[in-house]
This record gives structure tokens, sequence and C-alpha cells, in this order.
């Protein structure tokens, strides 16, 4: 992860950890006040239920009338003159009876449009008229509806045993009631319990089927969520019992208008909410940006220091002074590092060109002296034919030694100073064992040597193939010059990790005080004729790669066995 994306993350957490329990906040308060309205309409319901039953507490006061009736029942005239008169002091009343004992009706008085379709009372079969006489107060029915007026029937038992039955009118009672609103849309409601809604002048019809209001109140819950109008509308509210038999009080209101205040609020802290994150999204990206822009371009420049490019400084560009002073003093160590890696490369070319000329003068005095040895006696006639053709071919042989040592004396340079380095990619192990084996054949052939070749894994090898030859082709020339009879066999296997080879001969091996001092350079065992560098170059090249290289003895005692690897990944 990036220095950016930790940065720019830390900053999000700062501002963001915040915001989450304000956003909770926001919706338990939009679900808190929206209970409170809930509650508030059904207080508002409530209140109406109350209303109602000290208006039915009213109409037991005015039935005091009934005192009067019991004591003169048998004067028919008396008795109906004593209910038209209740009936004119109360014009709710629409109906007023006397019942006997058994409910039947004794006397009636009325208009005519309620009388008539009443036909004779008969309420013996009303299990409801002992409980009556027991109570002894005003019952008040269901409601139903006459001319659409909400109406309801009452019976007041007398202490004679019989009963006062009128049938009353809720008109003005509900009239007034539903003047009380709530917006432009709330309203009280009274409703049956099948779900019809008892309409007066004022009211707005079925807003909301019976269905749905009958399975609102059967399913008991007093604060209503979500009732769905006619229309699709969507109504909230409250539906409380009233006093009057199966009937209810229920406020009613459109859900987005009861809601609106609310959820504009929320709506504002919401939008409130965002911007806020979205400032801190930009200030976070600004804030990381600005920080980590110029530790990145330092990062960068530092890379560039190590692969040796001191020519581009790194730009200041940062509202930070403590970071442009960072950079200014960076710039000025990498000019300095330049300063000392110039001065370094000079010591070390002075360095290498003292050593080629050392090494050079050293392992070229003998082989020239002998050229210069041999040029004289080619000078002075003084041969046959046949010590004619030996001594240049010796020369020959010794101007090829001559060629392989500068070749190798530049190439240990130019390992040691790091100018030679391996391009590394994937080849075959096979054909690159076998190709090396092919140069030393003739050779090994003229002094009866047999060459085996054994590849145990089919895995590449990851390096470079031009380099690694010199490795293996190195290893061959020591093994075929100290081996004068028996084998040379090389091997190839992977563990996994490592190319691993293997070159073992049957020649004089090396001693265990030497198993480590012939990989350095210059170094000659006391039966060697070269110039100590094919053992020093193999080194230097396998450690290039990343490898090891190591000698031992066989497992038979004879001979020398010098082990490589080649690590897939440096």
């Amino acid at each position: 992860m990036t220095i950016f994306s930790r940065l720019f993350k830390m900053f999000l957490l700062v501002v963001f950890v915040p915001l989450i329990p304000v956003s909770m906040l926001v919706f338990y308060y939009q679900g808190y006040a929206k209970n409170n309205i809930l509650e508030t309409h059904d207080n508002l319901a409530k209140m109406a239920s109350s209303f109602m039953a000290q208006h039915i507490d009213d109409m037991a006061w005015r039935l005091s009338f009934a005192g009067g009736i019991e004591k003169n029942l048998n004067n028919k005239t008396d008795t109906l003159q004593k209910l038209e008169d209740a009936l004119s002091a109360n014009p709710d009343f629409l109906m007023l009876a006397v019942l006997d004992e058994n409910g039947k009706e004794i006397y009636k008085a009325g208009p005519k449009y309620i009388t008539g379709p009443m036909g004779v009372l008969d309420l013996s079969e009303d299990e409801s008229l002992d409980y009556i006489r027991k109570q002894n107060r005003l019952n008040v029915s269901s409601f139903d509806t006459k001319l659409g007026l909400p109406i309801a029937e009452f019976i007041y038992p007398l202490k004679n045993g019989k009963f006062i039955f009128g049938v009353v009118s809720f008109y003005k009672l509900w009239n007034r009631i539903e003047t009380t609103t709530i917006g432009s849309t709330g309203r009280l409601y009274l409703i049956a319990k099948n779900g019809n809604i008892f309409m007066s002048d004022r009211g707005e019809g079925q807003i909301i089927s019976p269905y749905r209001l009958n399975s609102a109140i059967l399913g008991g819950g007093k604060l209503q969520k979500n009732l769905k109008g006619y229309d699709g509308t969507a109504y909230i509210g409250a539906i409380e019992p009233s006093p009057v038999g199966d009937a209810f009080i229920a406020v009613l209101q459109q859900k987005n208008e009861a809601f609106k205040s609310i959820n504009a609020i929320t709506a504002f802290l919401l939008f409130f909410i965002i911007v806020t994150a979205l400032l801190a999204y930009f200030a976070a990206y600004s804030f990381a940006g600005g920080i980590a822009n110029p530790i990145t371009a330092l990062t960068a420049g530092a890379k560039r220091v190590a692969k040796g490019k001191f020519d581009a400084p790194v730009e200041k560009d940062s509202a930070w002074a403590e970071l442009n002073t960072l950079i200014d003093s960076f710039n000025a160590m990498t000019l300095a590092v330049k300063d000392y890696r110039d001065l370094q490369l000079k010591q070390q070319v002075s360095e290498v060109k003292e050593f080629i000329f050392k090494a050079v003068a050293h392992d070229l005095r003998a082989p020239v002296l002998g050229l210069q040895g041999y040029v004289e006696l080619l000078q002075s006639s003084k041969f046959t034919k046949e010590e004619e053709r030996e001594y240049i071919a010796v020369m020959k042989e010794a101007l090829a030694n001559l060629s392989v040592l500068l070749e190798n004396i530049l190439d240990a340079s130019k390992l040691e100073t790091g100018m030679l380095k391996p391009v590394r990619k994937n080849f075959n192990a096979g054909n690159f064992t076998r190709k090396n084996i092919d140069i030393i054949k003739p050779a090994a052939a003229q002094k009866n040597i047999e060459l085996r070749v054994k590849i145990k894994s089919a895995k590449p090898v990851f390096g470079d193939e031009k380099l690694l030859a010199r490795v293996l082709s190195n290893l061959l020339t020591n093994s075929l010059k100290f081996t004068a009879a028996g084998f040379i066999a090389v091997t190839y296997d992977h563990d996994g990790r490592n190319a691993v080879f293997s070159v073992e001969d049957t020649g004089r091996g090396i001693e265990e005080k030497e198993m480590k001092a012939v990989f350095q350079k210059y170094h000659k065992t006391e039966s060697s004729k070269g110039y100590g560098l094919g053992l020093t170059i193999a080194k230097q090249i396998v450690a290039a790669h990343g490898g090891a290289i190591k000698a031992r003895r066989p497992q038979s005692g004879k001979g020398a066995l010098i082990t490589f690897t080649i690590p897939e990944n440096v």
C-alpha cells in the first residue's frame, strides 16, 4: 500500500468515523419524531373519545325526566306528553319509548320517519337487558346511519324495572369534533367495526376501504403507520375505541404531510452529512497528496540515486515548508554523493589500471620472454625443419594462452568493478550442458577420457547463458587438465529454488586445505601451470547471479567435485 493510500485512508477515517454516529442519530431522531407524531394522533383520538363519553354522561343527566314517567305510567296521555316534551327539549333525541320489564314497547313518541320503520319495539330477546339493569346506568349501543347522519340507540333503566329506549343523533357532537383538523389533510373519523366511516356534511367520504380499516381494527394496533387509501395515498394515524358500542374514533392524515417537516429536516441533515463527507474526501485527498507527493518524489529520487543517476534533482512542489527543506537537503546530499561517486570512480579506474598493468606485467613476463627466445632461435637458422615446426607450434600455443590470459584478466576486472552484469533469461539446461561438453570432446578423446551427462530435471535455468557457459567451460577445462584417465561427469538438477550444476572428475583432486583457496585470484596449486584466474572468474559470475560455488571430494574419494547453484530469483 502506498503512503498516499495510507494517509488518504487515515484522514478519511478521522472525518468519517464521527459521521457514523451522527448518521445513526439522524435516523434515530427520524423514527423518534415519527412515533411522537403518531402518539399525538393517538392522544387526539383519546381526547375525542373522552369528549364523547362526557357527552353521553350529559345525556344521562338530561334523562332526569324519566323519574316523572315512572310515577305515572298508567296515564298514557301524560306519559306520551312527557316523552314529547323531552324530545322538544333535546333536539338530538330523535325518538323515545318506554319498555316493560321484558323489553316490550309500552309507549313510543317521535317523528314517523323514525318510528315507522322501527315498528313495534320488542327487545325481549336481547340478553343485555339484565346486564343494563344491574349496571343501572345509561347504555349506548352501536352506531348506525340515518339520512347520512350518525345515530345510536340507547337504553336507560328505570327503578321499577322498566326501560327508557331512545334514538339519539350524534350529528352536532361529531360536527364539532370534526372541526378539529391536523394540517390540511388530517381529520377525525367515526368508524364502525366493519370499517365503514360515518360521514357528516364535512366528511370526505370513505377515503380508505372498509376492508383495510376493519383489518386495522382487528389487528389491535392503535398506531397506524401505513394505511393505503382508495387512490393509493398512504395515511398514518391512530384508532381508539369509543364509548359507543362497536364504534371507533380514528385520526387519519396523509403520510407525506404528517412527516413532511421531519423528512425535510432529515433530508437537510443527510445533505449536510453528504456535503461534509464530500468535502472531507477532497480535503483528505488534497492533504494526503500534499504530503505523499513530495515523499513519493523523494522516494523516486532515492531510487535514481541508487541506480547512479544524479543529474535529476527532486522538484519542490509542496505547501509544507518542512518538506521543502527536506527536499533541499536531499538535493544537496545527492550532489555530495555525486562528487564522492566521481572521485570513487576515478580511484577505481586508477586501481583497475594499476591492477591490469601489474597483472599483465606479472603474467605476461614469462610467456613473452619465452616467445622472444623462440624468435631468436628461429632467426639463428640453427635448427632442422622438424624443430622449426615444433617451435612454431609451441609459439602458437603460447599465443593462444596469452589470449585466454588477457580475456580472463579483463573479465575479472569487470566483475570486480561491477561493470559486467548478467542478463538473465530462461534457457534449456540439457542443451546448454551438451553444447559445452561437445567443445572438449576432441581433447578428451585424445586422452581417452569418458564424458558423462546426467540431466535430472526438465526445469529451465534462469540466468545469463553466455556467462554461465564461461563457468562450465572453465570447470571442464580444469577437469580435463588434471585428469589423466577415467571420466568427467556433468550433472544438472533443480531443488525447487535453485538450478544445481555439478562437475566431477577422476583426476588428481584438490587437497583439503586448498578447497576454499582455489577460488582466490591468482591462487595456483603446486601442480597447476595456469594463472589462477579461471575458478576466480567462475566464482564471480556465480556470485553475480546470487548463487554459490564450492569444491569438495566426491564420495569415491578420487578426483574433484565442484558444484554451483543458480537461484530462480535474486
